[in-house]
């Protein structure tokens, strides 16, 4: 009997403080990346939160999804050939993130296109 009463004021005292510890800590984004001309979708954006390793790239319907655990939350947003983006959302929202084309359209972001002459020894 003696450890049937500790156990229940020991659950007692234990599942509030795992309620109250638990909330507001983790919560969803999720958003489209389209682009600006055609309002089409994007696929293979990288999509990365601010200040974290977490990233992601968006599905062939330009949509993407991250768990996040700050309710004010910065993402980073870049696509080869278009402008880097950066938005700020909110937790368990869905958002339209909307891409410009690069002015140079032969500025990739992690890729190198060149030319290289080599002169022939005569």
């Amino acid at each position: 009997m003696k450890y049937l009463l500790v156990a229940l004021v020991a659950t007692l005292f234990y599942l509030p403080a795992c309620a109250a510890g638990s909330s507001d800590t983790s919560g969803i984004i999720t958003g489209r990346v389209v682009s600006e001309e055609t309002a089409s979708p994007l696929e293979g954006a990288m999509v990365l939160v601010k200040g974290t390793n977490l990233e992601t790239g968006t599905m062939p319907d330009g949509i993407f999804s991250l768990p996040v655990s700050s309710r004010d939350t910065v993402l980073l947003v870049s696509l080869d050939g278009y402008e880097k983006k950066e938005v700020r959302v909110a937790w368990n929202s869905f958002c339209e993130i909307v891409l410009r084309r690069a002015n140079n359209p032969y500025t990739f972001f992690g890729s190198f296109i060149g030319r290289q002459s080599l002169e022939k020894d005569r």
